[in-house]
């Protein structure tokens, strides 16, 4: 094992270095030699969001488009099967329909009376009951790990967590028609204090992401971790 590790840490700077590169390069773009069937699919058909004021209900969610991967990081100890990757996501944006359930009398009818800091944006009065909504999601932080195990002359990629954290929200609000204008307010769709079963709008880009960024992590394996260059005489010890 110790010469394991001194082989792999006289390599491992430049790897991850390079792992790191082609995440930032392709990751959202074309790339990598490795082809992603990128199927037109809705993120989910439905999601219920409860802000403690008022019940929020999505319907047919979609991501306008996929992530870039902005200054990642990357942290590949082979020795213990890891690899770590932190990354920070371009702007993405959710279309859905939506509908409300809530309290009549709650809705806040002053427009000086309406800040979304403090009330839920969905009672503003000229919100309706139901229509369109855009949401934006800035500055989200993709982190995470994905188990590695040598085989033959590269390396295999197995189970991974990821998680997608940090993001900032904002929502537009609007009716097809109504000849209205939208209304823009921060919001969180973040489930924060109902249960850590709770899903979170975050939760579920990670599917699209998943299903980009894990064939291009192996593609990378495939096309810079090559072990018999790496560990030489050593390898068929390793193995």
């Amino acid at each position: 094992m110790a010469q394991f590790k001194k082989e792999w840490d006289n390599h491992r700077k430049p790897l991850e270095h390079a792992i790191a590169l082609a995440v930032k390069e392709t990751v959202g773009f074309g790339g990598m030699n490795v082809y992603i069937r990128k199927v037109k699919r809705p993120l989910a058909s439905g999601y219920i969001h409860n802000d403690n004021q008022v019940r929020v209900i999505l319907t047919n969610l979609h991501l306008e488009d996929g992530p870039k991967c902005y200054m990642p990081e990357v942290q590949f100890s082979l020795t213990s099967h890891v690899l770590k990757l932190q990354a920070i996501l371009s702007k993405m944006i959710i279309h859905a329909d939506y509908s409300l359930i809530r309290n009549k009398t709650g809705i806040v009818f002053e427009t000086n009376d309406q800040n979304s800091s403090t009330t839920s944006p969905f009672l503003f009065q000229q919100v309706r009951d139901s229509g369109k909504i855009a949401i934006t999601m800035d500055e989200c932080l993709l982190t995470g790990y994905i188990m590695t195990t040598l085989s033959g002359e590269s390396i295999d990629l197995g189970y991974h967590h990821f998680r997608i954290i940090n993001c900032q929200y904002t929502v537009e609000i609007f009716r097809e028609g109504s000849g209205s204008p939208p209304v823009i307010a921060k919001y969180s769709f973040d489930n924060l204090g109902q249960g850590i079963q709770s899903l979170s709008l975050s939760n579920l880009l990670l599917r699209p992401i998943n299903d980009e960024l894990v064939p291009k992590l192996q593609a990378a394996m495939f096309s810079f971790c090559n072990t018999s260059s790496i560990f030489t005489r050593f390898l068929a010890g390793f193995m």
